[in-house]
């Protein structure tokens, strides 16, 4: 099928126009049916996106993925996971999605369910139940930072100006969370039932998603949600953003004006 010299140059000038520093966010999921499986997420696309099968390390690693968290900044292709369940070992795995590799694999002292990384210092944190830690991700150590009157088990997460949010199991309200001492208060009084939160990284939005697929934007000020996406994946586990890389986010958007011209010139 022959793209017409308009659109091909419609396409030339599109990129071209592109910032020099040009990156596109990418939202990543992980679901309760298996470790190996990452799902790329488009925020305004109703389905069930196809997954990502990851290459884990030998073992074999029994289990699911329990949460995820990402530091775009520092790390703009990882992806951290805490991986865990019954009778699996914890552990917690950076991987690269866009690779299909796991880059390290460590064992966890305790079984975490929740993990997030403050954007302003790289500092990672991880919960379990009440009780929220500090963790070195290079050894897997923990440190206890304190009990959380409300619990973050659920969800944990960070926004643009380094202020935690977490979500619990004992009530499914949004709090902020002191991460120095571990106090809580709640925003608003609207349960959301999520599988985990994620906030991206250009305009500071948050959203959820749901046990259903239901994915939604989360207002951090009163705790609603507002549905974006009926039915995305389902079985949610873990929700995290990451920046693809600029030569990568180039040729993505050369390829997504390339198909857009085919089915344009289908169309005449």
């Amino acid at each position: 099928m022959k793209i017409s010299l308009a659109l091909r140059a419609l396409c030339l000038v599109a990129v071209a126009q592109l910032p020099a520093r040009a990156s596109a966010e990418a939202l990543w999921g992980a679901d309760f049916l298996g470790a190996e499986r990452l799902f790329p997420i488009d925020v305004g696309q109703e389905g069930r996106p196809q997954p990502v099968l990851i290459d884990l390390p030998a073992g074999p690693y029994p289990g699911i993925i329990l949460d995820l968290a990402s530091d775009p900044a520092r790390q703009p292709h990882v992806l951290w996971a805490i991986l865990g369940g019954s009778g699996a070992d914890p552990s917690l795995l950076a991987i690269n999605p866009l690779t299909r590799q796991t880059l390290s694999a460590i064992g966890l002292e305790v079984a975490l369910s929740s993990l997030a990384i403050d954007p302003l210092t790289g500092q990672m944190y991880g919960a379990k139940a009440a009780v929220l830690y500090f963790v070195d991700p290079l050894v897997g150590t923990l440190s206890v930072i304190g009990t959380t009157p409300n619990w973050v088990d659920e969800a944990l997460v960070f926004d643009a100006d380094g202020l935690m949010y977490g979500i619990g199991t004992d009530n499914g309200r949004l709090v902020r969370v002191d991460k120095q001492t571990a106090q809580t208060s709640v925003v608003g009084t609207q349960r959301i039932a999520v599988g985990d939160l994620a906030v991206r990284p250009s305009d500071g939005a948050m959203f959820g998603i749901d046990i259903r697929g239901r994915l939604f934007q989360v207002n951090p000020e009163d705790g609603s949600g507002t549905t974006i996406v009926q039915r995305s994946m389902t079985r949610a586990t873990g929700l995290a953003f990451l920046v693809v890389p600029e030569p990568t986010a180039l040729a993505l958007a050369a390829t997504a004006l390339a198909a857009m011209s085919v089915r344009t010139s289908r169309r005449a």
